[in-house]
């Protein structure tokens, strides 16, 4: 997992300490620190290729003459996609990038001052085509960096298995929110709703709750072909995901936030634009987004239509369903399977993908719903999109709600020091718990995204992984 700084800093504050020093503590909390990135680009400004012509030396080299805002210069690219009226990056003489700082150089005996960038000059990708073709509407002149979230750090992260609560960026913000005592920002919901109702435009339909616990269902209509903005792409290429256009890229994006996968249909390519959720049948096949023709059986679990799988679920959609260019609505699924119903379907369709990483681990069924809304909030906000009125939300049978008693005397029993119960009081608020004082000790309320937390001594080990293991971190 790789979390920016930048992104963590929009639901809590950071502590004022160095990078190096975060990355211990959280290590020490349980979420390994296995890297840390520092991402720059000063100097960087949009410029506008004015022209672009052949190397009068070197025929895979051109001349660009490009617009800074401020003056034209000449420039230097080795890129195919370099084209005339095309707004690219460019580092000015002098500018400072993570490879190092540039200059003015002359190649094959033509000056060029500044150099046109693609993303992985820019530490954003480990292989780029080209020079990163820019937005058609950002400013020429405008500095590059505060449009994409520069300067920033990126940790990665090695999130052990029993905590998928930790695949996803506000996750990790509620562990430096528990470790440091700051107050933890939500993200926001809301957006407008609109006849007709979603009840009218789709149906769900589970053959097993076992294989799926809850699934739903929301319609978006006026769905028009676009990027995502530059702040989105910027956040998904920083964690290793390609921007592809802005529905797509928004599921992307609160997977990546909130850790729960989503999934966007083509809702007129869905047969009575329904959806079974379902085994696969002996002979039955799909051609999942990566083009790759799979066959299917009992062993997968699959979203279907009416007629024909077009997901495997939990795993990958279908390439039938997929949304394009003429895709004017969308069906957005929101879903928990069974951990071990994902895994087996993965498996024997040979696929393993960022969603089913994750709902092999272990999704809570509560969180479908506020990863849906929190992508429509998104699609809302960038797009003028009709979402339809309310959902179809099959949920056979909610979780009952997990409480563990905790007491002081046990606390202090395992960890053999006496650990305040303020301390331990607000580190477990902190965490997402609900704290009942009774008698010796508390009654907690254990929240849906912490499956972890079964026992007692779950309890008492998270007192000792916020407060340090090596207990000379308690405050006594």
């Amino acid at each position: 997992m790789r979390a920016s700084l930048n992104w963590l800093s929009e639901y809590v504050d950071l502590p004022e300490i160095p990078v190096g020093a975060l990355a211990e503590r959280l290590t020490l909390a349980g979420l390994e620190v296995e890297r840390i990135e520092h991402l720059v680009a000063e100097g960087v400004v949009v410029a506008r290729v004015a022209s672009v012509e052949p190397h009068p030396k070197a025929g895979n080299l051109s001349v660009c003459q490009v617009e800074t805002g401020k003056d034209h210069r000449t420039v230097v690219c080795g890129a195919d996609n370099v084209r005339e009226g095309g707004l690219f990056p460019l580092a000015l003489p002098g500018a400072c990038l993570r490879g190092g700082e540039v200059s003015v150089a002359t190649i094959r005996s033509v000056k060029s001052a500044g150099m046109l960038l693609s993303r992985k000059e820019l530490g954003l990708e480990a292989r780029s085509a080209g020079v990163w073709a820019l937005p058609a509407d950002l400013p020429v002149g405008a500095e590059l960096a505060p449009l994409i979230g520069f300067p920033d750090t990126l940790l990665s992260l090695k999130i052990t298995s029993n905590r998928p609560d930790l695949l996803g960026i506000l996750g990790i913000a509620r562990e430096i929110s528990a470790l440091y005592r700051a107050p933890l920002r939500e993200p926001a919901i809301s957006y407008p709703e609109a006849d007709p109702a979603a009840t009218t435009l789709t149906a769900v339909e589970i053959e097993d709750p076992a294989d799926c616990p809850r699934y739903v269902a929301r319609v978006v209509q006026g769905i028009a072909d676009r990027p995502s903005p530059l702040p989105i792409e910027a956040r998904l290429l920083k964690a290793g995901m390609r921007p592809l256009s802005l529905v797509v890229d928004v599921t992307n994006y609160v997977l990546l936030e909130l850790g729960h996968p989503l999934h966007a249909f083509d809702h007129a390519k869905l047969a009575e634009g329904r959806i079974v959720v379902r085994r696969g049948r002996p002979g039955e096949r799909i051609r999942t987004l990566d083009g790759v023709e799979r066959d299917l059986s009992p062993e997968v679990l699959v979203i279907a239509d009416a007629q024909r799988p077009v997901a495997v679920a939990g795993v990958m959609g279908g390439a039938e369903t997929e949304v394009g260019p003429d895709t004017h609505a969308v069906l957005l699924e929101a879903a928990a399977f069974s951990p071990a119903r994902v895994r087996r379907s993965a498996r024997t369709v040979g696929l393993r993908t960022e969603a089913s990483l994750r709902f092999e681990r272990g999704l809570s069924p509560q969180a479908a719903d506020l990863a849906s809304r929190r992508c429509l909030t998104l699609l809302a906000r960038y797009a003028p999109v009709r979402i339809a009125r309310g959902e179809v939300d099959n949920f056979p049978a909610a979780p009952r709600a997990r409480v563990i008693p905790l007491r002081q005397r046990r606390v202090a029993e395992v960890l053999g020091v006496e650990v305040p119960p303020a301390e331990v009081r607000d580190g477990l608020t902190h965490l997402g718990l609900i704290m009942r004082d009774q008698e010796g000790g508390w009654e907690v309320s254990i929240p849906p995204f912490r499956q972890d937390l079964a026992r007692e001594i779950d309890l008492i080990e998270e007192v000792a992984r916020l407060h340090g293991y090596d207990l000379s971190l308690i405050h006594i």
